[in-house]
């Protein structure tokens, strides 16, 4: 500093720590790396979202048509309409074994549902945790919170 430099002391002691009112400070779940993409499961079938434009994973099914599915859609409406026809004309009894193994999770950190995998699950001072893949937050496998397929996200 040069001699006789006046050091500027305005806003000292009066800035405000945060932008956002305590309420909202409560509520803050941290950060998130979703950035619009994200895999989750509705009625069973794998469906992968990437800003809006989603598309279905490989559908084994017995009865379902696939053709209906194959590409890309931006309208949820469309594709939950084409999901539930192809679905009531495949083998219901396939269909419950389906939802079983592809289930969603809902995040305990920022409350993003995503895709369940076993192969998640990292072993950890004698049980199982599993990791979200969007804010890395980790919960043991007897305690997640499983989420709906019946919601399209």
């Amino acid at each position: 500093m040069r001699k006789g430099y006046q050091v500027k002391t305005h806003g000292v002691g009066t800035i405000k720590r945060s932008l956002y009112s305590a309420e909202e400070d409560a509520t803050w779940r941290g950060f998130n790396t979703h950035d619009g993409r994200m895999t989750f499961s509705y009625k069973g079938l794998v469906i992968d979202k990437r800003n809006s434009v989603y598309s279905v994973r490989d559908v084994k099914l017995e009865g379902f048509p696939v053709n209906d599915i194959a590409g890309v859609f931006t309208d949820t409406r469309t594709i939950r309409i084409v999901i539930d026809n192809g679905l009531l004309q495949s083998s219901q009894d396939k269909l419950a074994r389906l939802r079983e193994r592809n289930r969603n999770v809902k995040c305990g950190g920022c409350s993003t549902p995503y895709l369940f995998r076993r192969d998640m699950l990292i072993d950890y001072l004698g049980g199982k945790i599993i990791q979200c893949p969007y804010c890395y937050h980790e919960e043991f496998e007897d305690r997640l919170e499983w989420a709906t397929d019946e919601n399209f996200y």
